[in-house]
């Protein structure tokens, strides 16, 4: 059996700043971003700046979620987002 699964490529890069601008999170149907930023730079006892490139990245966590409908790919302002299926063989 064949099985489709989805693999979304995030480009920090492209996207510095994901919590300052959270479209992608905003508009998916299906919520695959949910609890999908992290810091990456933690300083003990202060909240990290949302606006300063490089402090956040974003993971989507629930790919099985996906539905293919593009739209975060479609909203992204900075086209920091891929999104392909790719087949798999299943036993």
């Amino acid at each position: 059996m064949i099985s489709r699964i989805p693999y979304i490529e995030w480009d920090g890069e492209k996207c510095q700043t994901p919590m300052a601008c959270k479209k992608c999170v905003e508009i998916c149907p299906t919520m695959v971003f949910r609890s999908g930023f992290y810091k990456v730079r933690y300083v003990r006892g202060k909240e990290s700046d949302i606006h300063k490139p490089g402090n956040y990245r974003i993971t989507p966590d629930w790919l099985n979620k996906c539905i293919g409908c593009m739209e975060c790919v479609k909203i992204c302002p900075v086209d920091a987002l891929k999104v392909e299926f790719r087949e798999i063989e299943k036993a």
